[in-house]
């Protein structure tokens, strides 16, 4: 999986607003189980020079993400990304547009509290604008927080009712590492936007409290786990191509179903000899574009690859995995090797999807599971070898991403991670492509689809059909 959700285990809204009578701030009142955060500034409503502010605070167990990182379920810091995710809350009152929000570590313990009144602000407890806990008051008024090092992150809002994505990666980070305390964020316009005299309200997300599953707020892990083995649709090098004539091929080393280092190998080095004869036989060195040995590397736990071009006209070729001392054999495989030819024109041919091993139900309980889909040209022609052996020929797509919408309303749950975190690519191996899915993503009681997207040079198409499921608890 590419992608993983941590949920937010406490918010609040805090506010100096004025209560109805507008002679008393509601400095004193608690929103910490609300089912929305609000901010807003409100400027001229008790005297012509007020200025009433509301921020919203949130926090989530980052012991939780330490814990999926320990358990290998997160890559190691540098190669994943976290995002802030809020999702606007519908409001009958006005909502400002062209505005900006500062998100900031807070700097200081607070509770959440069990109020629930946004509107007369009757609710009175801690945490609110002057206190973060009911012994311990804030050190500035309307929360304390901490600016500079990276740590000012922003969102632009155009509209006003788009939902909030900001890369915190670098925060999550420290808070991980124990660099910086975990506190949580505070969300609030920006400065100038709360100094001037502008009237911004209001603008409102739903909270953790809220009876939505997929509007709560979440910290979301996303990386991209691709994995493009190319031994199954491995080409011979072509004066045709230029950087596409750099194949890459995998060994994988599995236990009893699960995947574990070689011991003298590790997370180093290793190493890849080519031959025309799976014993051994000649050495096909000189037809190597890179240096020989060929030098491989680790990629994730018992898996390793290497990348290289060939120039030969061998159909069959036999790749040996060394370690340093080049005697020590851990594995021999067979590359049937292709030729790229030029075409007469440009016509694309359409091509026919398939979730091999797709379930009618999964359970929320499946956190780690393997989608794999067959592909093939819809116009395949099969061969007299692979009709007397009623197999289908495989077509491997080098760029394929998944997302998932729920059937009831059509909404995107996860959508195609196409931009600078391509957290949906789809990997693929001698079988095919496929994705490591976390059911535990969904809510339950629902049907959903799998829908998928190919990107060729710089166009994307959308295959038409979906490959529905249900989850169940």
């Amino acid at each position: 999986m590419a992608f993983k959700k941590y949920f937010a285990t406490k918010d609040n809204t805090i506010t100096n607003a004025f209560e109805s009578s507008l002679s008393t701030r509601a400095t004193g009142s608690n929103m910490g189980q609300a089912d929305s955060l609000e901010i807003f500034k409100i400027y001229g409503q008790a005297t012509t020079s007020s200025s009433e502010l509301s921020r919203a605070i949130i926090q989530f167990d980052t012991t939780e993400i330490s814990s999926s990182r320990d358990a290998g379920m997160l890559p190691a810091s540098g190669s994943v990304n976290f995002y802030l995710n809020m999702f606007n809350a519908k409001t009958p009152f006005t909502v400002p547009n062209d505005f900006t929000l500062l998100i900031q570590p807070v700097s200081r313990s607070w509770t959440e509290g069990r109020g629930l009144d946004m509107e007369t602000y009757k609710d009175y407890g801690v945490s609110n604008w002057v206190s973060s806990t009911d012994v311990a008051a804030w050190t500035e008024e309307g929360g304390d927080y901490i600016s500079g090092s990276g740590y000012n992150k922003t969102a632009t809002f155009i509209s006003g009712i788009e939902d909030l994505s900001v890369d915190v990666t670098n925060i999550v980070e420290d808070w991980i590492s124990g660099s910086l305390n975990n506190f949580g964020f505070g969300v609030r316009l920006s400065g100038s936007a709360e100094t001037n005299t502008t009237t911004y309200y209001t603008k409102k997300f739903f909270a953790r409290s809220s009876e939505f599953f997929f509007q709560r707020p979440t910290i979301e892990a996303r990386w991209d786990s691709s994995i493009k083995d190319q031994r199954a649709d491995f080409y011979a090098s072509s004066s045709l191509l230029s950087t596409d004539n750099l194949q890459e091929i995998h060994l994988y080393n599995s236990f009893r179903g699960s995947l574990q280092n070689i011991p003298t190998v590790g997370t180093g080095a290793i190493y890849v000899q080519l031959f025309d004869s799976a014993s051994g036989g000649n050495n096909l060195s000189a037809g190597v574009g890179v240096s020989y040995p060929i030098t491989g590397g680790f990629v994730d736990t018992g898996i390793y690859s290497a990348s290289f071009d060939l120039d030969t006209t061998l159909s069959t070729v036999y790749d040996r995995w060394f370690d340093s001392t080049l005697t020590t054999c851990f594995f021999t495989g067979t590359l049937n090797i292709k030729s790229n030819t030029a075409q007469s024109n440009t016509k694309k041919e359409p091509l026919v999807l398939t979730v091999a091993n797709l379930e009618d139900q999964y359970s929320r309980a499946e956190t780690s599971t393997r989608v794999r889909l067959f592909t093939r040209k819809r116009n395949w022609s099969p061969t007299i070898y692979t009709v007397a052996n009623s197999t289908i020929e495989n077509y491997f797509v080098d760029n394929m991403y998944y997302k998932v919408k729920r059937l009831i309303d059509q909404k995107d749950i996860v959508q195609y991670g196409t931009g600078s975190v391509q957290y949906t690519l789809l990997s693929y191996d001698d079988q095919g492509s496929y994705f490591d899915f976390d059911f535990s993503s969904l809510e339950a009681g629902y049907a959903y689809e799998f829908k998928f997207i190919i990107k060729e040079g710089t166009n994307y198409s959308e295959y038409p059909q979906g490959f529905r499921f249900r989850v169940e608890d």
